[in-house]
């Protein structure tokens, strides 16, 4: 559609389309807001904040102090072997 509209409008076109589409999706967010009525905080759940990483993040840190263990992976099925 928006190759359609720059091919009518000029290149610009796309910008004009690129609104459009925005405002279409912003019709349709305050349309579905207002056609059901918001949640009760009682029933609402408690927000947690989750970290985006992982646990091996903490060992990257050249900050953080060094740990005592070392995680190891036996791929051969030989630990403890010697």
């Amino acid at each position: 559609v928006s190759s359609q509209v720059m091919a009518a409008l000029c290149p610009a076109g796309l910008f004009h389309s690129s609104a459009a589409v925005a405002v279409a999706l912003a019709l349709v967010t305050l349309y579905r807001m207002a056609r059901r009525p918001a949640v009760p905080n009682a029933a609402q759940a408690l927000y947690v904040a989750v970290l985006n990483t992982t646990g091996e993040a903490a060992y990257l840190d050249p900050r953080a102090e060094p740990a005592d263990e070392q995680l190891v992976f036996d791929f051969d099925g030989e630990a403890g072997r010697s």
